[in-house]
């Protein structure tokens, strides 16, 4: 199916309006295999960065303490790359997610802030 075809479709079910008002061609009988639709290809880092898993709790383990990562990558690997000593920069895949300080043992995010506010 075209991709235009398919906004076209996915426009019509948004406004609810359903397919066959649409005039779509959208076969809907087809059971579509969720659990392998939803695996999203590894994620491959170069042979410098240092890799490390994102445990439940959203941290990485780093020089033998925690530092947290994010909730959104549990799960998930991120890769270090040093830049200069005792500093590293983090990704998740090709996203630069900010820079960890190993001095305060924090990441600093894009504006330079190692402290979060919020909910």
């Amino acid at each position: 199916m075209p991709l235009r075809d398919a906004v076209r479709a996915l426009l019509c079910l948004l406004l609810g309006a359903g397919l066959a008002a649409c005039g779509s061609s959208i076969d809907m009988s087809k059971k579509v295999d969720y659990k392998s639709a939803n695996k999203l290809p590894p994620l491959v880092y170069p042979d410098r960065f240092e890799v490390r898993y994102v445990s439940a709790n959203g941290g990485i383990r780093w020089r033998r303490d925690w530092v947290n990562v994010s909730t959104v990558c549990i799960g998930a690997y991120v890769g270090l790359e040093e830049i200069d000593d005792g500093i590293w920069d983090v990704y998740f895949g090709p996203l630069k997610l900010g820079r960890l300080h190993e001095r305060h043992m924090k990441i600093e995010d894009a504006y330079g802030r190692l402290l979060r506010t919020g909910a």
